[in-house]
């Protein structure tokens, strides 16, 4: 699916490197925890300010519906429960109109400022499943794994929200387009761990070990690039956890392997060193 591009930096939360890996720990262990969560973007033309978050989620909250037997986020489930008033509402109603075909409620779901190649139903979705969200009162970026009709092969795809009008919309849905991401939508720090993450997969990809060792930082245990590691096809980050005050970040990588079919999302703790940033563990 056409990605609707723009820059990607951070909102950052003062959280020193221990608490960072504290955090880091508990998000790997799967309780869903959302501490330090820093995507952000540059103003765009739709209304994303903390007032239009708030009309959306109280207008959401008062019409907030009841799982239903076709949706395909269950309400109830506490992944599901950590997303804003409405968003749920909004992903089911999404996935309802795309596995149905019907082009115009799809599309009305989009952004006013989403491209229209962008708003066009490219493939189906048999089961789908939350992995990661951001957090603040700008836009939403939440990455999910689904399993692709009639292959039942899962992937990964992530989606942008923005407050529009008191309503949220879907700003894009992003699919992953290979193993590497492109840089071009980052910048500043986002887009030097973006980099980084990037030469990560390559290298395993190629089996350079040496290469592979280097971009982690003294002390680590996890530099060693094992001679079996399956190659990686698809690579998505769905969100970046980074701490200003220390220059420590988490990464949950969303990345399908060569010959499996389940999704594989580790966690990347990094540390700025001298200005570098640097590996220094991946649960």
């Amino acid at each position: 699916m056409p990605i609707n591009k723009r820059k990607l930096t951070f909102k950052t939360k003062r959280l020193t490197f221990a608490a960072a890996l504290t955090v880091f720990g508990t998000l790997t262990a799967g309780c869903g925890a959302d501490s330090a969560k820093v995507t952000s973007e540059k103003p765009q033309a739709v209304s994303e300010s903390a007032e239009s978050v708030k009309t959306a989620a109280a207008a959401d909250t008062q019409t907030e519906q009841q799982t239903r037997e076709d949706d395909y986020l269950d309400k109830s489930d506490y992944t599901v429960q950590q997303l804003k008033p409405g968003q749920a509402d909004l992903l089911n109603d999404l996935i309802r109109a795309q596995n149905a075909g019907d082009q115009e409620a799809y599309a009305a779901l989009f952004a006013s400022d989403t491209p229209e190649e962008a708003k066009r139903i490219s493939f189906k979705i048999a089961k789908f499943e939350l992995r990661v969200r951001s957090e603040g009162d700008g836009p939403q970026r939440i990455g999910a794994e689904f399993q692709e009709e009639p292959s039942g092969e899962s992937y990964s795809v992530v989606y942008e929200l923005v407050a529009e009008n008191g309503q949220w919309k879907v700003r894009s849905a992003e699919r992953a387009a290979g193993p590497l991401v492109d840089e071009s939508i980052y910048e500043g720090d986002a887009l030097e761990i973006a980099k980084l993450i990037n030469l990560s997969i390559k290298y395993r990809n190629e089996g350079d070990a040496a290469a592979y060792r280097k971009l982690f930082g003294p002390g680590s245990n996890m530099n060693e690039l094992q001679p079996n590691a399956q190659p990686v096809k698809e690579m998505q980050i769905a969100d970046i956890h980074y701490s200003e005050a220390d220059g420590a970040s988490i990464v949950y990588p969303m990345i399908k392997r060569e010959g499996e079919t389940e999704l594989w999302m580790p966690g990347y703790a990094l540390l700025k060193k001298d200005g570098k940033w640097l590996i220094y563990d991946i649960d």
